[in-house]
């Protein structure tokens, strides 16, 4: 961080130099250590390119209820049918991939709930933001746990809502599963791409298909971790940067003061 550049913009009106360099130490001196954090992180920010890293992260946490229902949908065994076999072929499939995103959606929720309040409460609390931005592994590790805790309790709830409407509304529930059945499987797009995938599985390279079947199951995984992990390794470079604008600063501070010190004593020697 230039310390310099603090005063182009606040002093550069003053004709005289030497009287906006007096005006930009007074300045610095002036900083408390929350003016200090807050000019820092504010740089900081940009450095590490805040913006750019949470639409990156936001489209990849978007994408995981997408990659985890394609996996099921592709992986899981469904030749003997759902709910009893009423439930076949693609249309099977895509119930099962879609209970598995709505899973995902859930999680999501609950978690993002969760952070929005951490979030909140560390912009309330000043005890509470200094501790999330000094210990960024702790404070990330600490809202997973609690979001997790939230979305277990949530999701028994969720089950006993769900096994009271299913009992009772059993026969309606029954119909739509039979009409999606058939209405899924005809549909003319869901057999272009059926086709499309036996003509691959039966044609193409035994080295495609691998790349293809690996890629499938093991993205969603990649993906998990790097929404999980990046965020502290985000947060860890943020705050090193953050820190060393603070130490940067105080040591300006102590020149500054050392600096007009010495020219006190050489008035009063003079």
């Amino acid at each position: 961080m230039q310390i310099q550049a603090l005063n182009n913009a606040s002093f550069g009106h003053v004709a005289n130099h030497q009287e906006a360099q007096r005006q930009f130490e007074d300045a610095v001196l002036s900083l408390n250590e929350r003016d200090i954090r807050t000019i820092s992180l504010i740089d900081a920010s940009q450095k590490v390119n805040d913006k750019g890293y949470r639409r990156r992260h936001n489209a990849l946490l978007l994408s995981l209820p997408v990659l985890y229902g394609a996996r099921d949908a592709l992986f899981t065994d469904v030749k003997d049918g759902l709910f009893n076999g009423k439930l076949k072929g693609p249309a099977a499939r895509a119930a099962v991939g879609g209970a598995t995103a709505a899973g995902w959606l859930g999680i999501m929720a609950v978690a993002g709930g969760v952070f929005g309040l951490s979030n909140l409460l560390a912009r309330k609390n000043e005890s509470v933001g200094e501790f999330n931005r000094n210990h960024p592994v702790l404070a990330t590790v600490g809202t997973l746990a609690a979001s997790v805790a939230a979305w277990v309790g949530a999701s028994v709830g969720i089950n006993k809502l769900l096994e009271k409407f299913s009992d009772k509304n059993a026969d309606k529930i029954e119909k739509g599963i039979v009409k999606f059945n058939k209405n899924f499987n005809e549909n003319n797009l869901v057999k272009k791409v059926q086709n499309g995938y036996r003509k691959f599985a039966k044609n193409g390279s035994k080295g495609w298909k691998n790349v293809a079947k690996y890629s499938a199951w093991y993205l969603p995984a990649v993906a998990f971790w790097t929404v999980l992990l990046s965020p502290i390794a985000h947060g860890i470079k943020k705050s090193q940067i953050a820190n060393a604008n603070v130490a940067q600063i105080h040591q300006c501070q102590k020149a500054i003061m050392e600096s007009r010190m010495a020219e006190a004593n050489m008035q009063n020697e003079g």
